[in-house]
């Protein structure tokens, strides 16, 4: 008797996963063609093709023998469908705007969205069979309970670390490159005025403008939600203080074009673009920009602060970075438990990598350490809800010689709303950096 007997079943799961794979490819088809007037040829051809190939490779190797090759694969690609599809209709679900269906390529992107979710809920479930079914309830050899049970175990086991070091990672890198695009971004606040700027690579930005009442101004640079919605608080606080505010959408989300990142490669063009907008208002005088950034705005304003990156601006607040990119995390690796509590997130950079075409640039110490000395002031804001942010918050800060301040029982990006002294100490250091106007807040233009 041969070791692994031939399963009846392989015709129909080999004909299911065409379907279920050609039915992803057609939504993220779907999804770039919808998108495509806001996209670059890179962007839209990129996430198309490396689904095709995937599709093709894994219809190859699916038919290869070994229970373990089948299931590797439908679990990978079940993950990056499920993680899809189930992000499309939560969108649709809960932001009705977005299913309007105007035209055909939005009703394919709508359906062919469900269906991916279908899709890849059965090759998840496919992915969690075959192991079950060949290895513990059809077992070659003894068939004692004792190893029957251990083998339960073993495949338990892998199961759950294999969850959790590769099948989040897979879901989070496709969801931060797959929202849907919200072009719904509320009424104008009181104060503020619909505009509209180009990033330096091309990619029309849609934004609020609050103008200045002190001659400087500040550009909020949102979080990975990548809306002006994410940067409210700060906007009310700058605007008491006099400062003007250009609250935007970052590329790929809200009213804006071009394609999401949700760790923000490609927003230092947004930065570069923001920061030409404002140079050319009558109410704010030259070298009198800086920035405030959130989370991903706050990696990518480190970015921006870098020697090779002349961005015009004249104080940084970056609140909340960590790391975008692999490199970012080597410093904090000296044990194998580290790199392993690592792994995760650097398939998720992966991932993002392969389904965009795209890279993070250098580390961000290596991007920090550029600024030293010819930068402009920068003030980088730590908290403690994330294990990583004040240790490498501390190794920016020593490489740029910034300052740093730490907040460690504070919540991310929270401290806005429950640090003492925040707005003070916020406000103080653009105010000396910027050579701002003293304003009083709440005082009329």
């Amino acid at each position: 008797m041969p070791l692994e007997p031939r399963l009846p079943q392989l015709g129909t799961e080999s004909r299911l996963l065409a379907l279920a794979l050609g039915t992803w490819v057609l939504h993220v088809a779907a999804e770039t063609s919808v998108r495509g007037g806001q996209a670059t040829v890179q962007e839209r051809l990129v996430p198309v093709s490396v689904a095709a190939v995937l599709a093709v490779l894994a219809l190859i190797a699916f038919r290869r023998p070994g229970w373990v090759l089948r299931s590797v694969i439908a679990a990978l690609i079940g993950v990056a469908a499920a993680a899809n599809g189930a992000v499309h209709v939560y969108d649709l679900t809960v932001h009705h705007d977005a299913a309007d269906g105007s035209t055909l390529a939005e009703v394919v992107r709508d359906v062919s969205g469900v269906a991916t979710l279908v899709a890849g809920i059965w090759l998840l479930g496919l992915a969690i069979v075959l192991p079950w079914r060949r290895w513990v309830l059809r077992p070659s050899g003894p068939r004692s309970w004792w190893r029957r049970c251990a083998r339960a175990v073993a495949v338990l086991a892998v199961t759950l670390a294999l969850l959790a070091l590769v099948a989040f990672p897979v879901g989070l890198g496709t969801v931060q490159t797959h929202r849907l695009q919200h072009n719904s971004t509320g009424p104008v606040p009181s104060g503020y005025r619909e505009v509209g700027f180009v990033a330096a690579d091309g990619v029309e930005l849609s934004g609020w403008y609050h103008p200045s009442r002190n001659g400087a101004a500040v550009i909020l640079v949102p979080s990975a939600s990548g809306t002006r919605a994410s940067v409210r608080a700060h906007a009310h606080v700058l605007v008491e203080h006099g400062y003007g505010v250009l609250a935007y959408d970052a590329r790929g989300s809200g009213a804006s074009g071009g394609i999401r990142n949700g760790y923000g490669w490609g927003w230092n063009a947004d930065v570069k673009g923001g920061v030409r907008f404002l140079s050319a208002q009558h109410d704010v005088q030259p070298a009198h920009i800086g920035a405030v950034g959130l989370s991903t705005g706050a990696d990518v304003l480190i970015e921006a602060a870098s020697a090779r990156d002349d961005g015009g601006l004249s104080a940084i607040v970056a609140d909340g970075a960590t790391a975008r990119s692999a490199g970012d995390l080597a410093p904090l690796e000296p044990t194998l438990a580290d790199t392993l509590g690592d792994l995760p997130l650097r398939v998720t950079f992966g991932v993002i990598s392969l389904l965009t075409g795209t890279r993070p640039g250098p580390p961000l110490r290596q991007l920090a350490a550029e600024s030293r000395g010819l930068g402009p002031p920068m003030l980088l804001v730590a908290t403690g809800s994330i294990p990583q942010e004040i240790p490498l918050s501390r190794r920016y800060a020593s490489a740029a010689h910034a300052e740093l301040w730490t907040l460690p029982e504070i919540a991310h990006t929270r401290g806005i709303y429950d640090a003492p002294g925040y707005e003070h100490r916020v406000v103080g250091f653009l105010d000396r950096a910027l050579h701002a106007r003293h304003v009083e807040p709440g005082s009329a233009p």
